[in-house]
Parts: C-alpha cells; structure tokens; sequence
C-alpha cells in the first residue's frame, strides 16, 4: 500500500470545528468496513493560518461506514473501539475532534453538539431498540470548553481543571454520532469528504468510486449522488425475479442526470437495454467497463473510454461503434447455431485487444451470414494476445469448435486456457484441432482442463496430448494439464523409451509442466519424464515437475525421485 498523499483540508470544513484556537495538524480517516474497525489515517497536513487561526485542532475523523451492497458496495462493517459500543449504519460520518492537548489519547466528537462514544456498562437497551445514556461528566466538558473560549488556549492549560477532565470524560460522552447526524451535516460537507476520500484512497476499491445500487429507494440515490460531488459512478442491478420493468424504468429515470458519471454498468436485468433507450441513455463519456448477463441491443455513443465488455451474452456482432476501444472482451453464447462469421468480424475490429474470454454452450451447429464477410487472412499466429480463454460446454459439437478454432487461429497467446466441460462426443480428442487435423492450442503457458467429459473410451488412443502440445507448439514453456483420463505420452516400458528417442526434441523448450488429477499418469510415464527431462541432456532447462493427486504415483516413488533430481519435482497426493 503506498503512502497516503498530503493534501489541503476545504477551508469549508475548518468552519464546522471552531471550538478550539490555534492551528494543529489535521487527519482525516476512513474505516473499512471490511476490517471492521476505525480507522486508518487518509492524510495528515499541517495548517497554518487561514480560517483555521481561531481553533487548535488535535484531529479530524471522519469515518464512513455501511451495510452490504451500501452506497461504496463493501460488506457488513461496524466501528467498534475497546469497552465501547459498535456503531453499523448504512452511511456515517462523523465530525471527530482529539483533543490530545487536552486529555491525552481521549477523545470527544465534535458536531454542532458534542456527542462521542458510550461505555458498555452505562448502556441499557429499552423496549424499542434505543439506548438510554448516562451523560455524567458532559457538564465538566462543557465547562472546560467555555472556559477555552473565554480565556484562550494557554490560560486555560494552566489551571487544574484538566486534571480532572479525562476519567468523567471517557466514563459519560454520549454515542458515536446516532442516526439523525447525517441530516444535519450540509450536502455540500459530505461532497467533500466523499470527493477527498476517493481522491486519497490507494488499494481500496471501496473508496474508488461511488456504487449505485438499485436496491435502494428513489430518494436515498439522491441523496447519494449529491453528496459524491462529480466522482465516477459504478451502476449496479441483480433484480430478483419478480423484478418489473417498471421499476427499471423508475431506476434509470433517477440516474438519468448522472449519467455522464458513469463508469462501470453492471446490469443482469433481462431488458436493461430497452429502458436506457427509452430514456435516451447513450451519452455515457466516461464508461470504463460494461457487465451484461443477457443480450446487449443498445447503441452507445460517446463512449470513448471503454476498454472492457464482460459477460456479454450475444451471438456474432454484438458491440458497435467502440470495438477499435477495447483491451478485454469476453462472450457468452448459448445457442444452437454459433454465428462464427460475425464473430470473427467483431474480434478482427478490435486491434488494441489483449484479454479475450468465450465460452460456447450447447452450440450444435454454425450459423453463417448470409452476406459472407469473409474469414481474414492473416497469417497464423501473427497477432499476440496476453490472454485467450475458450470454454467449450455441454453437447457443442467437434465440428462448431474446429470452425471457431479457424477463426481465432491468427492469435499467438501468452497463456491460453481451454476448458471442456460435460460433452457428450464421443471422441474428446477432438477437440483440440481445427480443420484440416491442424492443432490449436498456441501460446507461452497452455492450461487444458476437462470437466465431466467421461472416460478413455472417448479419447482417441493414438493421440498423447502432452506431446502434441510440445510437438506443434515450440513457444510453450509451460503446461497444466488437469483431469484428463487418457494418456499424456505413451504407456510404454522404461526399457522401450528409446524407441521414442526423436520425441524428446520437441521438449527442449518445456520448463514447466503441471498434472493434476490425471488418472492415467502412471509411474512407468513419470519415471520415463525424469530420466528423459530431468537427468538427460537437456536437464538444466527444465526447472519443475508437479505431480498433484494423480492415484497412480505413490509417495516411495516421488522420494526417491526427489533423491535423484532435488526439488524440482513436486508431488501432493491424491485427497
């Protein structure tokens, strides 16, 4: 976590704290929530003169806190100090004075009256939920404070009453701020503190932007939004399922006057789209990313900050306008037919790309356009990409996979996962190639993990996927391989592996290989790896070998491996 940045207190807020003179230094802190407590300092600054020359002040805290999916979306948080009550609220700031000068570590809260924390013991709950509070004490402080700004700062440290101050102090200040303290606190107040909090705040996504969620009534959004000043809005909706358009519409009509603030829209509503339309919602400037759980109809203009589309559930070409914008993109679609002309058209518009992430569900045949646009015809490879990500699932067919994998094939991965879950082809191997029998999967780190795809019967036997991968791939230097019940090389007798001798050529680049709950990686392969690997010729490139919870490796086996070649061989057993 960096250091928090020094920055100048808004005069307007030295105005709310004139009880004390002189100029002190000043922090501001904000809890989060999600540890519960108060608080972490946000900046400290030295002040002097201004309209601060009438008022020593020790301190400043205002802290923030709320409920789960509350105006900053972090969870369940309270401020809670030793001996004292926790305070949980859905939005709470606090004028907080330490009057370090004055008691040492004890403190008070200054807001237009004097209210601070209660002890456990002087709390006695009453039928309706509410507190009765001993204010014992409240009258020494009140005096001291009088006696302050009657006689100034230095007369008043030179007399005795602050000997007496701390213990009635810290036995009797009433609660921490109660409800109605954030009516009385001017909108204009608590848009500084909420600008300076998002303005200071490093690694706390909390305090990055300010979350709208539909969750809450017309009013408190708001309420909200006046006092966020102009920071970037995150709007977020997961209706329920009774969830009425009507009610959308209501939503959006709210933020409609926000809408230039927007930066992240993460709507799941079935036809989200249709009610920003209607509302004309499609000037969103300074729109970062979009989250959508259905299909997207909305043109958008003056989106020229987009870099990212997730979970956009769609068939072919979905986005228009902005596709030259986007870094990241990942598509969901769950359709008979995959339109794989458009597709390719939509991905070959996007030049800056460097996240992709499909996932194709239930996809038993192509849909072509019906004006042919034409596949592109870059070489192979020849485009790079950090990440690619494919999800093949449930009765896709072999056939729709080899015409997506022609369509993709121009990209050269850093890391490129495919994942193939519960297929009912009987031939799974088949799914790691395009037309033509060419191998796709390409980059630096392959990871191939099947889920729910059945036995070896539906493998093909003559196909060992470990080396087809360093076979056709020379880039890769490092494999995971996870759950796959068929042969990652051939099941052979040590004695025979010469026999193999030319296919260990193809390894000279591996410096990484990971099996992971791989039935039928068994230890004549293992030991056929290391001797091959590990102690040949080729040895000092390749640097670990992990072996997790495969059944057929046993412990005696990996140790005196381990003997034999160190740590670079790993091994956690089947669990």
């Amino acid at each position: 976590m960096k250091a928090w940045d020094s920055v100048v207190i808004p005069q307007s807020i030295g105005g709310l704290l004139e009880l004390l003179p002189h100029e002190k230094r000043c922090l501001i802190r904000a809890a989060s929530a999600e540890e519960g407590r108060a608080s972490r300092t946000l900046f400290d600054r030295h002040r002097d003169g201004g309209s601060w020359n009438n008022a020593r002040l020790a301190a400043i805290n205002m802290i923030v806190v709320e409920r789960k999916y509350g105006p900053f979306g972090v969870h369940d948080g309270s401020i809670e100090t030793p001996d004292r009550i926790p305070v949980y609220c859905d939005i709470y700031v606090t004028r907080h004075v330490e009057l370090s000068h004055f008691f040492g570590s004890h403190q008070c809260t200054a807001s237009y009256t004097l209210k601070g924390y209660q002890r456990w013991e002087d709390v006695e709950s009453t039928s309706a939920g509410h507190s009765k509070l001993n204010l014992a004490g409240v009258d020494n402080l009140m005096r001291l404070l009088t006696r302050v700004k009657s006689d100034g700062f230095q007369r008043a440290c030179a007399g005795e009453l602050w000997d007496d101050v701390p213990k009635p102090f810290d036995q009797a200040v009433t609660p921490f701020l109660l409800e109605n303290g954030i009516k009385t606190m001017p909108d204009e107040v608590l848009s500084l503190v909420f600008e300076a909090g998002h303005r200071m705040t490093d690694g706390w996504e909390f305090g990055k932007l300010v979350s709208i969620s539909g969750a809450y009534p017309a009013s408190q959004i708001q309420a909200f939004l006046s006092r966020s000043a102009q920071m970037d809005l995150k709007i977020s909706r997961r209706p329920p399922h009774e969830f009425l358009e009507a009610a959308l519409d209501d939503l959006f009509q709210t933020l409609r006057s926000s809408s230039h603030r927007w930066s992240h829209l993460d709507l799941f509503d079935d036809f989200a789209d249709v009610s920003m339309q209607k509302l004309d919602l499609c000037d969103v400037p300074r729109l970062i990313s979009m989250n959508s759980g259905q299909k997207w109809r909305l043109p958008m203009a003056n989106i020229n900050m987009v870099k990212g589309v997730n979970r956009l559930y769609a068939n072919g070409a979905p986005i228009t306008k902005f596709e030259s914008q986007l870094t990241s993109f990942e598509l969901l679609v769950k359709d008979v037919n995959l339109n794989v002309d458009d597709l390719a058209s939509t991905l070959h518009s996007m030049p800056n790309l460097t996240h992709l992430s499909l996932e194709i569900d239930s996809c038993e045949a192509i849909l072509f356009s019906t004006i042919r646009r034409g596949r592109d015809t870059r070489e192979p490879h020849s485009v790079h990409i950090e990440t690619l990500r494919i999800s093949i699932k449930n009765p896709t067919t072999s056939y729709v996979v080899a015409e997506l994998y022609d369509a993709l094939r121009y990209f050269s991965a850093s890391t490129i996962e495919i994942t193939l879950s519960c297929l009912t082809n009987t031939n799974l191997s088949t799914f790691f190639y395009g037309h033509g029998g060419v191998f796709f999967p390409y980059g630096s780190t392959i990871s191939i993990t099947l889920l729910g795809t059945g036995d070896e019967d539906s493998w093909d036997q003559k196909i060992y996927l470990l080396w087809e991968i360093v076979e056709n791939c020379e880039i890769a230097h490092t494999i995971h391989i996870d759950n796959l019940d068929a042969p990652l090389v051939p099941c052979a007798p040590l004695e025979t592996w010469h026999d193999f001798s030319h296919y260990w050529k193809d390894f000279c680049n591996l410096r990484h290989l990971t099996v992971r709950h791989c039935s039928k990686f068994t230890e004549p392969v293992l030991k056929g790896l290391v001797s091959n690997l590990m102690t040949g010729e080729p040895s000092h490139s390749f640097q670990s070998l992990d072996i997790i919870a495969c059944p057929h490796i046993s412990e005696e086996l990996f140790l005196n491996l381990r003997d034999e070649v160190g740590p670079r061989i790993n091994w956690k057993p089947d669990r």
